[in-house]
């Protein structure tokens, strides 16, 4: 069927495009603030789809109502999340990379995607992962990638946040009090307690 092969054809691509900006844009080690979260975000990821793509072959939890129309659905938020992600890439040029790290100079971003939320690339990740769980016609399935998956990026928000407010401190908070986290018409989130601690180099 054209869709079904469509929707693996996409969903193949994006993962090459997210392998090759994992090995790409990952900061060297001096200057990571990851403590760890980018390998839970993809032993999360593997596990998730290791677990929910079987289920989705095995009959159990098959959404029997169109599964075209679901296929087209997963196609089409899995571009939109590819889309914002790239454009939130194209905002940060530089200073994007695949772990939480503050680099050289590093300049907090407020344009492009980032004029309205903050992390405007975790949530077309997000979007595209909701995108594939839907794909699969599978309620399962969209339950095991989708929910750990998303988990795992807000934790690792939580940790990226803490980081900023450490780096600009007020200028952070201001940054913080104008913009949503993930989408612009949800309620801002808060990730961290306020700490005094003294601001990175």
């Amino acid at each position: 069927m054209f869709y079904w092969k469509t929707f693996v054809f996409v969903s193949a691509l994006w993962a090459v495009g997210e392998i090759y900006q994992a090995l790409k844009w990952k900061s060297p080690r001096e200057y990571s603030r990851d403590k760890g979260s980018q390998w839970l975000l993809w032993i999360t990821i593997f596990l998730s789809l290791a677990a929910g793509i079987p289920i989705a072959f095995s009959g159990y939890g098959h959404i029997g109502c169109c599964p075209r129309t679901l296929s087209l659905v997963g196609i089409f938020l899995i571009a939109v999340g590819i889309v914002i992600k790239t454009m939130a890439i194209a905002a940060l040029k530089n200073y994007f990379t695949t772990n939480v790290a503050l680099l050289p100079g590093h300049k907090l971003i407020k344009t492009g995607l980032y004029r309205f939320v903050r992390h405007p690339a975790y949530a077309g990740s997000i979007i595209s992962f909701l995108g594939l769980g839907l794909g699969f016609s599978n309620w399962i399935t969209l339950l095991i990638i989708f929910f750990p998956v998303t988990l795992s990026f807000l934790h690792r928000i939580k940790i990226e946040e803490r980081v900023l407010v450490e780096k600009f401190g007020q200028e952070y908070e201001e940054y913080r009090k104008s913009t949503k986290a993930l989408l612009p018409w949800i309620n801002n989130l808060t990730f961290y307690k306020r700490k005094k601690t003294p601001r990175l180099p």
